[in-house]
């Protein structure tokens, strides 16, 4: 993509890459790893022609949901249990959040589209799909961020990386 002088690649986040719920903990992560990828490289292909942008999704109903294992130590898990009554609690209030809302996970097809199709260097560095929570919290947290990534890189003499306009 670089000698071509042009290219887009995506991540596939997660709004649960900015933000954090219980029982999340190994998942959270490795969205939270996926964005430090992504930005970096952003920043580290800047004039390039390659665009990066991270897809945060927010939750779909897929198979992911069907994934989910218990623990492989019950007599840890009965020492525990009203913590794991907690979190089946979150689970189970998640999971039925999902069912009703059935949001469509072409949505998330449709922004890659929308991102493959846009211009070339107009790309935003993140594009939010959320329709069951509307997205707010994590586009807060991004807009904060991408304030404090603009005041890191200009104070250490790297503004010359920052997209134009910052997304």
């Amino acid at each position: 993509m670089r000698k071509q002088g042009w290219g887009l690649i995506i991540y596939t986040g997660s709004i649960m890459g900015r933000t954090v719920v219980p029982f999340s903990g190994p998942y959270t992560a490795t969205k939270f790893a996926t964005e430090a990828m992504a930005e970096s490289l952003l920043y580290e292909l800047h004039g390039s022609g390659v665009d990066v942008t991270i897809l945060q999704a927010g939750g779909f109903p897929t198979e992911i949901l069907d994934k989910i294992e218990s623990a492989g130590d019950p007599d840890r898990v009965d020492s525990m249990q009203a913590l794991k009554e907690r979190s089946d609690g979150l689970w189970q209030q998640w999971f039925t959040m999902l069912e009703t809302a059935a949001p469509s996970p072409d949505l998330v097809a449709d922004a890659m589209v929308n991102l493959v199709e846009a211009a070339p260097g107009q790309r935003p560095l993140r594009v939010v799909v959320d329709p069951v929570t509307g997205g707010d919290a994590t586009e807060a947290v991004n807009r904060t961020c991408t304030d404090v990534q603009k005041d890191l890189l200009t104070g250490i003499g790297f503004a010359d990386v920052l997209p134009t306009p910052m997304p």
